[in-house]
């Protein structure tokens, strides 16, 4: 066990027992006689790369896919009713901004009499989970004004509450960390090994081996569908982990970085400035790779917003080519995907997928103009188109009529990425084009941004992720305190210069 803390292990209890459990979506099976177990007291780590199968299982057991017939789950022991011993962190963590702390977590099923919430029980409970979060904050606090870290603590001591004393019970964290940065995992971490260590079985779906390694006792390894692997994690290392996930050993990660073409910058940006960030003056070649990093809040994160015209109060310009350049101000998503700008946000879920339509619809929608003829959606078109996409970025299940919600995020992430590439975009522009996925589907998404590139595309890659950046892009510029603080390029562009450039050292 990870992190200096010892696990408190219960091995005759099972917090989660499951066999022969299968899942088929038409002709396509995602689930293939899966057996898992978690002890109650442990934290199991459930790993595979994006399509393997892991949200699928997530989602039967949160009750929102049934499995085929034939399977068995138990909670606690419990083969039915355990709805109750068993609670769940989501990567979408199911806050509203707008509402208060204790309007978020109201709802527990004690404080509830004749269908009306009992306010004065549901701000003790908030008040318990807050101080529970480590967070000392009043619980009329508009959610809004938390940091990402604050609400995944929020979620994270809420699930714990509802598992309290229920020695045996199961907490289900998927992706706990996706969107948090990296200097405030460990505080998370160390939340999670608490709750198992009260006995509850955790079991924690993640893509950051770092994490698996830190803080689980076992995990098991999902190819296909298919449980290849249960490993005791002090017994086994992340290569041989991802050896297990790919089906083969783990050599180039990368693809090769695309030529620097010495041609004119194609996009131009002078004294772009918002909230916290600028003056920043930035230049993109056609074909050229553009790195923007440093710490959070540090105002590279609102470069790609502002690009698409899709930031608030920002001041400068914007040119694309030789044309005339265009105040920041008059900018908006509709002008920037007229002059061939296409962004690929980090928030997946909230800012560019379509969860309730289905695949096919969100792969095509940036493509309709050209499936119309005479007033007329060629559906033979579209679906030929997609079938096309879908093989091409390898999405998995390959499924058009599937809903884009039931897709895992990194499939997800490939469907977005084929949306945008499909329409060739003179500029592309990505925020964490690689949060929450794989190894595998990193090199997949980072491959096609490369093959962008290599069309004549201007690409801008705004990333934390440091390694990423250094084996893919041909400069990157890193921030403090919302201006470019340093450029990095060639033999000076490596992981540990660019982490050391965002320490401000």
């Amino acid at each position: 066990m990870g992190m200096g803390v010892q696990q408190v292990v219960h091995p005759e209890i099972c917090a989660l027992e499951v066999s022969g459990l299968s899942k088929t979506f038409g002709a396509t099976r995602v689930l293939t006689d899966l057996d898992l177990t978690i002890r109650s007291g442990e934290v199991h780590a459930l790993v595979g790369q994006n399509g393997s199968g892991k949200s699928t299982f997530i989602k039967i057991l949160s009750g929102y896919q049934p499995a085929d017939k034939g399977g068995e789950v138990y909670v606690a022991g419990e083969a039915e009713g355990w709805s109750d011993k068993i609670a769940f962190v989501h990567q979408d963590l199911g806050f509203v901004d707008s509402l208060s702390i204790v309007e978020n977590l109201a709802g527990a099923f004690h404080s509830r009499s004749l269908g009306t919430l009992n306010w004065r029980a549901e701000r003790i409970r908030a008040e318990r989970i807050t101080e529970l979060a480590g967070l000392s904050l009043s619980v009329d606090t508009p959610m809004r004004s938390l940091q990402q870290v604050d609400k995944a603590l929020l979620a994270l001591a809420r699930a714990r509450d509802e598992v309290v004393d229920a020695r045996g019970s199961l907490l289900v964290l998927d992706e706990p960390t996706a969107y948090l940065p990296n200097d405030r995992v460990r505080e998370l971490l160390s939340q999670i090994v608490q709750t198992a260590r009260s006995g509850v079985g955790v079991l924690l779906v993640t893509h950051r081996l770092q994490e698996v390694m830190a803080v689980a006792d076992r995990v098991t390894v999902l190819r296909d569908g298919k449980v290849v692997a249960t490993k005791e994690v002090p017994e086994t290392t992340e290569a041989e982990i991802i050896e297990a996930m790919i089906g083969t050993t783990p050599d180039a990660t990368y693809p090769d970085r695309p030529d620097s073409l010495e041609t004119a910058a194609f996009l131009r940006i002078r004294g772009l400035s918002a909230d916290l960030l600028g003056p920043v003056d930035l230049a993109v070649a056609p074909g050229e790779i553009v790195g923007l990093a440093g710490l959070v809040a540090s105002g590279w994160e609102q470069v790609p917003y502002a690009i698409m015209g899709a930031l608030d109060n920002v001041n400068g310009s914007l040119a694309v080519g030789e044309a005339e350049p265009i105040e920041f101000a008059r900018m908006t998503p509709q002008r920037a995907v007229a002059m061939g700008i296409a962004l690929v946000p980090a928030d997946r879920v909230r800012d560019s997928a379509v969860g309730e339509l289905s695949v096919e619809e969100n792969a095509t929608i940036a493509t309709l103009p050209r499936l119309v003829s005479h007033g007329k959606l060629d559906l033979a078109g579209r679906r030929r188109l997609t079938n096309a996409l879908l093989k091409q970025f390898d999405v998995r299940p390959a499924v058009p009529d599937v809903a884009m919600s039931t897709l895992s995020g990194g499939n997800q992430q490939k469907v977005l990425m084929a949306k945008w590439l499909n329409i060739s975009p003179r500029i592309l522009v990505l925020h964490e084009p690689t949060q929450g996925v794989d190894v595998g589907a990193r090199y997949q998404i980072l491959r096609h941004v490369m093959e962008a590139a290599a069309q004549g595309a201007a690409v801008v890659i705004a990333s934390a992720e440091h390694e990423d950046l250094a084996n893919i892009c041909h400069r990157v510029h890193v921030f403090e305190r919302g201006v470019i603080f340093r450029t990095l390029e060639g033999g000076d562009l490596t992981e540990a210069a660019l982490l050391s450039a965002a320490q401000g050292i």
